[in-house]
């Protein structure tokens, strides 16, 4: 009787133990895309990237509150296929980068790489999954 006790408080304790850990990483931050976009984190900042046909958007925030770009940098590389593929970020206001002529493509992955002037930064991966981006499909239609 006692093993049994025991056994159940080792799973009572386990479970509460596995429910605190799973509440404290989502506390973290996952964050739904606000543009419909793909998110992606990179240590504390969140990007989406919105693919919109011609071109790339990303917006940057730290755990949901923007982050100026303006005085940020970086670029946006492919890295699955040839050839590879680099293009600047260029700030276009607020929290986002614009990068013109590059769009991406189902199945690709993309890595994003900013640098602030404090000398901090971040990056990511950002897959992209297959199937047509929404806005794509939309500026597509007759």
């Amino acid at each position: 009787m006692q093993v049994f006790q025991r056994c159940k408080a080792l799973r009572v304790t386990l479970v509460v133990t596995t429910a605190m850990a799973c509440a404290w990483a989502r506390a973290h931050g996952e964050f739904p895309p606000k543009f419909g976009g793909w998110m992606s984190r990179g240590g504390e900042i969140s990007f989406e990237l919105v693919s919109e046909c011609t071109r790339l958007v990303v917006y940057m925030e730290d755990h949901g509150t923007p982050i100026p770009s303006a005085a940020a940098g970086g670029h946006v590389r492919t890295s699955i296929g040839q050839p590879v593929h680099v293009a600047r970020l260029v700030p276009a206001g607020a929290n986002r980068f614009i990068v013109d002529g590059m769009s991406a493509s189902p199945g690709e992955r993309l890595v994003l790489v900013v640098a602030f002037p404090d000398g901090t930064g971040g990056g990511a991966f950002v897959d992209i999954p297959f199937g047509p981006h929404p806005v794509c499909a939309t500026a597509r239609k007759p």
